[in-house]
């Protein structure tokens, strides 16, 4: 939908109306978390049968039946679990529309310059963008996309968390999070702060979640314990040797 109902929500000034007006938006956020998945499980198949990841340092897909509004969403997931550019692309007719999105020291917008002649529209900044190419051209850009890949230098494909302060669970504090929610906004050029937390038992670990994607438990570090949730995300596995030990960023 747009997001006039939502602005409708903000300016409610009737309960009934309010909730009513939730009450879509839950439904139709469901929706798009339920196609979201799918299309995700398409992509996966379709990656496994069209993706050599020793040889390609990219991903390139398309599914006519792929909604554009999800794609900057799915693109983002698979950047996130294979650490390669991605670009997904949907559409039936004679253009194609796609969501792109890419890892550090590979600056995407260079990358669709790159392939600048096989694009109808192209543009974004270093880490995402959106294009739009002739169906003809599909293959001559993906192989071209990928080509301008092989330029960069390799150790931008190999995952690195990075923080910007090693802290201890002690030092977590509501003061803390003020002082920090007082740099923002976040974004491009302000990124969210991440701090990292070492030598960290996770205990009391509890699935959350209609389909208990997510899971909560207590870390505890040197006498110090704090509640902790992380979504979307499994619980770490034990050690053989029974203690669980993580490094929590």
């Amino acid at each position: 939908d747009t997001a006039n109902r939502c602005v409708e929500l903000l300016l409610s000034m009737d309960d009934d109306e309010a909730k009513d007006i939730a009450l879509q938006l839950e439904w139709l956020n469901q929706n798009r978390r339920d196609a979201s998945d799918l299309l995700i499980e398409e992509a996966e198949k379709q990656l496994k049968q069209e993706w050599s990841p020793c040889i390609d340092r990219g991903i390139v897909l398309w599914n006519p039946e792929w909604k554009t509004g999800l794609l900057g969403l799915a693109a983002a997931y698979f950047v996130k679990k294979y650490y390669r550019p991605t670009i997904l692309l949907g559409g039936d007719g004679d253009v194609l529309y796609g969501s792109c999105r890419s890892v550090p020291g590979v600056p995407i917008f260079k990358a669709l310059q790159a392939c600048e002649s096989l694009l109808v529209t192209g543009g974004g900044h270093e880490m995402a963008g959106g294009v739009s190419i002739r169906s003809e051209n599909y293959h001559a850009f993906r192989a071209a996309f990928l080509s301008v890949l092989d330029k960069a230098p390799a150790d931008c494909f190999l995952p690195v968390e990075y923080y910007d302060k090693r802290i201890s669970l002690e030092e977590i504090s509501l003061d803390s999070v003020r002082l920090i929610q007082k740099m923002e906004p976040f974004g491009q050029g302000n990124p969210v702060p991440r701090l990292l937390v070492e030598q960290v038992l996770l205990n009391d670990v509890v699935l959350m979640g209609a389909d208990r994607t997510h899971y909560r438990g207590i870390l505890t570090q040197d006498g110090t314990s704090v509640a902790a949730v992380a979504f979307r995300k499994k619980p770490p596995e034990q050690w053989s040797f029974g203690m669980e030990t993580y490094d929590a960023i």
